[in-house]
């Protein structure tokens, strides 16, 4: 989930409040510091452990090394999380991260799917922190969005229209669109994550991550997200943009698409119908088959 930004004064209560509530179960190294509930101890000894492993891969893939040492708050449900992060998140966020590098990850959404196992959003949640370091509030929702699914390597909410369907279909969202998507609800933005990441693995696959490593770096020196992503790529957003929606969007008509994205289905409902229809031609034939075994005899 992205990160979310308060004033200093809210940083400063939700800070109180974190080192009120936890109650002395607390783990710090010199990368983290992790406050958690106490029930929670071996997830956060498991945070403390993969965090600065976790953050070094991250940190070398998008070209910098972020500096500090955050704070990971481990909460239960989202209320708990919205006093520790403060307001503003969806119901259905796994976690958060904040500008001041505080981040919450609520263990009652953990593991409830492929999407929210703890090794996932640790990831998804450092690319977050670390773009915190060089571009915050820089770079498109869709784009940053996009390099955390990618590099956790799935999104927190599944989704089951696929971005080459919703594109058949004349559905697919523009990149601006999408980037809105992210405070709907849990199905809005399910496909909004699904079309940041293809937007950014299309990016990789078309200009590489050195090229990708050069735009951060732009955008950390100041140039805008547009200005950078067209030095670095030599092409404009826009026409980046109509080049990747051209390349999911299938050459057959949507029917026929569909039809053979779900042919395994589809084959089994053919072969339903043929039955009924079978069934019934059966049926009405059983009247002409009794006429003509005549009356039936008696005595």
């Amino acid at each position: 989930m992205r990160r979310l930004s308060l004033g200093p004064f809210a940083s400063a209560a939700a800070l109180l409040l974190i080192a009120g509530s936890a109650r002395g179960d607390i783990l710090e190294s010199d990368a983290c510091r992790v406050f958690f509930p106490a029930d929670a101890r071996s997830i956060a000894e498991r945070v403390l452990s993969e965090f600065p492993k976790e953050r070094a891969l991250a940190a070398a893939w998008l070209g910098v090394m972020p500096a500090g040492r955050p704070v990971v708050h481990l909460v239960d449900g989202y209320r708990a999380m919205a006093a520790a992060a403060g307001p503003g998140a969806p119901a259905w966020a796994v976690a958060v991260t904040r500008g001041d590098d505080l981040l919450a990850f609520r263990l009652d959404k953990l593991n409830r799917n492929r999407g929210s196992d703890l090794r996932t959003v640790l990831r998804h949640e450092i690319v977050h922190h670390c773009v915190n370091h060089f571009a915050r509030g820089s770079l498109p929702r869709w784009f940053e969005e996009g390099l955390c699914v990618h590099w956790a390597g799935t999104a927190y909410l599944q989704t089951t229209s696929s971005i080459e369907s919703m594109a058949a279909a004349g559905r697919l969202p523009s990149l601006a669109a999408a980037s809105q998507g992210f405070l709907a609800d849990a199905g809005t933005a399910g496909a909004s994550y699904e079309i940041g990441k293809s937007a950014v693995e299309y990016l990789l696959e078309r200009h590489g991550a050195e090229r990708l490593r050069e735009l951060l770096g732009l955008v950390r020196e100041g140039e805008s997200f547009s200005d950078a992503f067209e030095k670095a790529t030599g092409e404009g957003v826009f026409a980046f943009e109509e080049a990747w929606r051209q390349s999911v969007t299938p050459n057959l008509p949507f029917l026929v698409d569909f039809f053979f994205r779900h042919l395994e289905l589809n084959l089994l409902v053919i072969a339903g119908v043929l039955v009924v229809i079978g069934g019934v031609r059966k049926l009405r034939a059983r009247p002409k088959e009794m006429s003509r075994l005549g009356p039936p005899s008696v005595g």
